[in-house]
């Protein structure tokens, strides 16, 4: 999850497959970091290439927090 100087924290992260399973959760994750959050894959194995959801919490720099979510594509 990629944000300005904004975003301290997600606190939350999950990404959810097109019949609406967990593909993916994660807590605690460092904003602007790409060695974390969701690598596109499932269970240990390369995700199918598609559309998937996700849905996270971010804490901000002045102590709120806010909801986001919206769609990727997984392109292979």
């Amino acid at each position: 999850v990629f944000g300005d100087a904004s975003v301290v924290q997600v606190l939350w992260l999950r990404v959810f497959d097109r019949g609406g399973g967990l593909a993916y959760e994660g807590r605690g994750l460092s904003p602007n970091d790409d060695a974390q959050g969701w690598d596109g894959t499932i269970d240990g194995k390369a995700a199918q290439p598609g559309t998937y959801v996700y849905v996270l919490r971010l804490l901000l720099a002045d102590g709120t927090e806010e909801g986001m979510e919206g769609e990727v594509v997984l392109a292979r």
